[in-house]
């Protein structure tokens, strides 16, 4: 059964091969932040050496549904995850020969949907029936389903094995960079989705449906889940591979209606507001801001 994870309308690394790598080299100074407030104030150039299993989750800090957050403990579980990937990949690499028709004769296509397969089937990664079946995700009048925040970050996925859309596209792209792999992070309308891309070859990955791998593309998510326009997709950065600044832009604006959700308007504003700052003609977060401050104006 195809899922079609509802989000209220959100502001939801580069790599080169041969250049720019995903992780630092260890011998780089760079700092790491341990909090949202120390991540919003790294550089530009810095904040692409971050992982982006990291951001995500200082993302999440303090929320409500994080009170039991360990963030070391959470990347330590990805980077054993991610090494078992590697060797399981190597031992099935005989599959991809034997049916490589069944892959298009790409090594690339192999590998991403294997790590699709991982997540779901050996690590247990799923959506969350539970809001699907209650309704919440229909219920486009509220922010229920950003209640918890469990459900749209990666440690929900980590610790319960339970995500959504906006989630397990992005455990996906963390694995995914630990494995080596040119993942990024793409929104469309209302949506996220992991895309390979390694200049010469590119496959959108999709695995937020009730098992198995989608490789939808593009023009399929320029009409689904909603229709999006030439305009919209310029302003709010939509259909492209995300950079770190962009994804915490993304994350930030997941944060943010976590905290409306809960009626702590000025927390959600701050929020907005680094949306802001990294997507300035996004229509949309200037929206949110606005109704965030007649919220908080009302009580």
């Amino acid at each position: 059964m195809k899922i079609k994870g509802y989000l209220i309308v959100f502001m939801v690394a580069l790599f080169v091969v041969g250049g720019i790598t995903f992780f630092p080299q260890k011998n780089e100074k760079i700092r790491i932040p341990q909090t949202f407030e120390e991540l919003i104030q790294l550089s530009d150039e810095e904040i692409e050496t971050i992982d982006i299993a990291r951001i995500n989750l200082l993302c999440a800090k303090g929320l409500p549904g994080s009170e039991d957050l360990d963030i070391e403990k959470c990347l330590q579980q990805l980077d054993e995850w991610s090494e078992y990937v590697k060797i399981q990949e190597e031992q099935s690499l005989s599959a991809f020969f034997k049916y490589r028709e069944k892959y298009k004769n790409s090594i690339a296509l192999f590998k991403g949907a294997y790590l699709g397969f991982a997540i779901q089937d050996d690590f247990k990664c799923d959506y969350n029936m539970e809001l699907y079946d209650s309704g919440i995700i229909a219920d486009r009048t509220s922010t229920l389903f950003f209640h918890d925040s469990s459900d749209i970050f990666i440690h929900g996925l980590i610790n319960d094995r339970k995500g959504t859309c906006s989630s397990m596209p992005v455990l996906m792209v963390a694995l995914g960079r630990r494995c080596g792999y040119p993942l990024y992070l793409v929104q469309c309308g209302g949506h996220l989705f992991a895309r390979w891309d390694d200049g010469k070859e590119q496959f959108n990955f999709d695995i937020t449906n009730n098992k198995g791998v989608k490789t939808e593309s593009d023009q399929h998510y320029l009409e689904w889940p909603r229709s999006i326009s030439e305009q919209e997709i310029k302003d709010e950065v939509l259909m492209k591979n995300l950079t770190n600044r962009e994804m915490l832009g993304v994350f930030a604006a997941l944060r943010a209606v976590c905290f409306q959700e809960h009626k702590q308007y000025e927390q959600a504003i701050l929020c907005e507001k680094v949306t802001e700052q990294i997507f300035p003609n996004s229509r949309i977060t200037k929206l949110r801001i606005a109704h965030l401050k007649k919220l908080k104006s009302e009580g």
